[in-house]
């Protein structure tokens, strides 16, 4: 499995097809291996996942609180 965190982007601006592309590379490249396992893909993005051009962003939960 591989887990995206803060700061891990297929490129700067990404849009989602940029994430798509990327993930379906891992893939590929995984299906390809010797044994053909495919791999979990996931994204540390609790807040919202700001690496994505347009993506939703959300308050921590002691902002959340504040409000």
């Amino acid at each position: 499995s591989i887990l995206s965190g803060g700061g891990s982007a297929p490129r700067t601006g990404a849009l989602p097809m940029d994430w798509i592309d990327m993930v379906e590379s891992f893939q590929k490249w995984a299906l390809e291996s010797r044994l053909s396992i495919p791999m979990i893909y996931g994204i540390d993005a609790v807040h919202g996942h700001n690496n994505v051009v347009g993506a939703t962003i959300f308050p921590h939960n002691i902002g959340l609180g504040a409000t």
